[in-house]
Formats: C-alpha cells, structure tokens, sequence
C-alpha cells in the first residue's frame, strides 16, 4: 500500500509480532500530503518524515518528546 492509502491514525496492536498488554496505548498517525508521521510511545510523542520505495514506507530519523516516564 501507498502512504496515501495509509493515511489517518492507526493504533498499533504489536511490535515485532509481539501483544502490547493490557493497558497499552500506542498510536502511529500518516500525513500523505505531508509525507509525516507522528504518534505516541506509550510515553514519548515522536515525529518523522516517509519516503515511499515502492511498496515500502522508511521513516527517516525520528524525533522524540521526552515524555514523564
């Protein structure tokens, strides 16, 4: 899929094929028009930008808030 087709909010469910837990509320948002994305850790908000290599999305570096955990 395209970033166009994945824009909007999107909250993740699994890292590494791994269950967050009970309680856990991560979330990963893409601007296509922008080419961002942003989301929350679970304690840090975080930015970035995409760029799309066919049917991949790369983020480039990301930007960390320093969250209160």
């Amino acid at each position: 899929q395209q970033a166009s087709e994945l824009g909007g909010r999107w909250e993740v469910q699994q890292v590494a094929g791994a269950s967050l837990g009970e309680g856990v509320y991560l979330w990963v948002e893409i601007d296509p028009a922008t080419r961002a994305v942003s989301g929350f850790t679970g304690c840090n908000n975080f930015t970035s930008s995409i760029t799309e290599f066919g049917a991949t999305l790369a983020f480039a570096p990301v930007t960390e808030e320093a969250g209160e955990c």
